[in-house]
């Protein structure tokens, strides 16, 4: 194949982007064109529509083939009749979503809760873990006033039953996009004031909760624990963050995250890899071909590294 019907049938890319989106974006744009066998490609919406090889052609929409299972295709149309969460556009047809993303790791492990929780297990090196008590996905109370009071939403929420209690789980993914997009002044917010003093989370909610860098992750944990102390008198929450291994940035704020908390076990991080390796190593034969879907799409570019080396090249 010649160089240029490579880039004709990998599609537009965004021009000046760089490192690990400019990788991953023509990574997905591949995927679109070999994996999934289609040729056309869509755009961003007007007014500034612009047409990109990693967007699925609006034709297709409805068709599903941004996720990657039947299963994940199901919790997204689940997920869309509870309101307002989740962006129709961006999770049908933008193949860097990591709404996409989190739906199509999320969906097979919550159809399968005895796999959720060997999974879950296996990656928090937990053996007292029983059962799930609840699971949801983009995920935010829907009377607001009673809990935090701001426009915080979780990627993944998980209430489990474990040997001594009841604990959740907060998932937040990250793919493409920016860790922390919104900050929302917390330190002067009695709700959140009141649930540090109730919880203990923090050792020095002052400091933490005027670090910017921390503002994504102190508000979901404050989620996470405040729903969980509502439905279950517990308080016990441990937030896990799952981004690209290229991803550094992450995991070195979670890193310093984990120096705030005062159990650093409730602060977790690990990669798209290592979450395939720990779906992969608690899954049955079929499950694991689910998670060799998930690890060719997002958790590396293997298969497009041939196309990348002459694109890059050129």
């Amino acid at each position: 194949m010649s160089l240029s019907d490579l880039i004709d049938r990998l599609g537009p890319q965004l021009p000046g982007e760089t490192g690990l989106a400019k990788r991953l974006r023509f990574h997905q744009s591949w995927y679109r064109s070999e994996v999934l066998g289609i040729s056309a490609f869509g755009s961003t919406p007007a007014p500034a529509s612009r047409p990109l090889g990693s967007i699925l052609p609006t034709a297709l929409t409805a068709e599903g083939y941004n996720f990657t299972t039947p299963l994940a295709k199901r919790l997204y149309e689940e997920r869309r009749t509870q309101g307002w969460g989740v962006d129709p556009v961006r999770c049908t047809r933008y193949l860097t979503s990591s709404q996409a993303l989190t739906l199509n790791f999320l969906a097979p492990l919550f159809a399968e809760p005895g796999w959720l929780v060997r999974a879950l297990s296996f990656a928090l090196d937990r053996s007292d873990i029983l059962d799930v008590e609840y699971a949801a996905v983009e995920y935010a109370p829907t009377q607001r006033s009673q809990f935090l009071g701001d426009m915080t939403r979780l990627d993944g929420f998980i209430i489990l039953r474990c040997s001594i209690g009841y604990e959740a789980v907060v998932l937040e993914f990250k793919y493409a996009d920016r860790f922390n997009s919104r900050d929302i002044r917390i330190v002067d917010q009695p709700t959140y004031r009141a649930l540090a003093a109730k919880t203990a989370i923090w050792t020095d909610f002052d400091g933490v909760a005027v670090d910017r860098g921390f503002n994504q992750l102190v508000r979901c944990h404050a989620l996470g624990a405040s729903m969980l102390e509502r439905a279950t008198g517990s308080s016990r929450t441990t937030l896990v963050v799952i981004h690209h291994e290229k991803d550094t940035r992450a995991d070195q704020l979670l890193a310093s995250y984990r120096a705030q908390v005062r159990d650093p076990a409730t602060a977790a991080s690990f990669t798209l890899s290592k979450l395939c390796d720990h779906m992969a190593a608690t899954a049955d034969r079929q499950q694991q071909r689910t998670v060799e879907t998930l690890r060719a799409r997002y958790a590396n570019e293997v298969g497009s590294q041939d196309w990348w080396q002459r694109f890059i090249g050129s």
